[in-house]
């Protein structure tokens, strides 16, 4: 049961009316500067990884450190591309994105915990203090969209239609989302053991700290796609599949830019997550070529 429907048994219906009407409201200005606030730290990952590195480490960063960035940049990109095209969507499709703030600030929040007990000169204390905060905020603020809407997901899976096409749609749906949840734990336990047999160079615990939070990213987005089989709406669910394109390509980019760009801080084995990586684009891809448009799902109805 959802706060909103609490407050219905007590408030009157104009009031109900107001409050439901700048909710509405509350909801799309915050996935809209949440968008834009995404795509610009997004861009300067991507293409100003020595800049963030240099800055947030207070030290030179490396090869290494801007190719993570750069695949971190890939997915706060294609997050903030969902949000965007979500904003005036319907609340159970909103509420994936609600997900994945809440799980990746509470992860964040506690990698900026252990980062101050374990590596305190990695970082600055009021970098990460401020750091804290802005995950606080962004846990505090989705909470209450979710309480307030009841957390809804969806009705049924209406990409389960007869066709090849829908069936082989739903099936990727869940793939990705399963794909995401084992990389991502691999990446939050095992950042050394997945980066050393690919650089050639000396890894510490700023690599370990930009894999986790890689990690953390590709665990909270699984909510895309397990979400997504339960929407109506053809559109939300295509934003999905874009967006999830978006972040395995400019992934692969990055990959293929770093291996081009710094060649002598990787080994032969990068090709190996290169080749992998190349796998799951071309999945992504797929994707967005079979699965249904506004435009098929009309012509079938009629």
């Amino acid at each position: 049961m959802s706060t909103r429907m609490v407050l219905r048994r007590f408030l009157s219906p104009e009031l109900m009316d107001w409050m439901e009407s700048s909710m509405e409201k509350l909801q799309m200005l915050l996935l809209t500067v949440d968008a834009l606030y995404g795509c610009a730290i997004g861009l300067m990952c991507y293409f100003a990884p020595q800049f963030i590195g240099d800055y947030v480490f207070q030290r030179k960063s490396d090869g290494v450190h801007w190719h993570l960035l750069r695949c971190f940049g890939a997915q706060i990109l294609s997050q903030a591309f969902m949000n965007y095209r979500l904003r005036d969507s319907t609340e159970s499709s909103k509420t994936a994105s609600y997900f994945i703030r809440i799980t990746s600030s509470v992860v964040s929040m506690m990698l900026i915990v252990r980062c101050i007990t374990e590596t305190p000169s990695l970082i600055a204390d009021w970098k990460l203090a401020l750091a804290f905060l802005f995950f606080a905020f962004l846990l505090g603020i989705y909470g209450i969209l979710l309480i307030w809407t009841g957390w809804p997901v969806g009705s049924k899976a209406v990409v389960a239609d007869e066709s090849i096409e829908g069936g082989v749609s739903r099936v990727l749906f869940q793939l990705d989302s399963i794909t995401h949840i084992c990389i991502g734990l691999t990446w939050i336990t095992f950042p050394t053991w997945l980066l050393q047999g690919q650089v050639a160079g000396i890894l510490d615990e700023s690599h370990e700290l930009v894999g986790r939070m890689m990690g953390t990213f590709f665990i909270a987005t699984f909510a895309n796609g397990l979400h997504a089989v339960h929407w109506s709406s053809v559109r939300d669910q295509r934003a999905v599949v874009m967006s999830r394109a978006i972040c395995d390509f400019g992934i692969l980019c990055a990959q293929v830019w770093s291996q081009v760009a710094y060649e002598e801080a990787w080994s032969d084995f990068h090709w190996v997550g290169i080749g992998l990586f190349t796998i799951w684009t071309v999945l992504a891809l797929l994707h967005l070529f079979i699965h249904p448009s506004e435009e098929k799902k009309q012509q079938k109805q009629d």
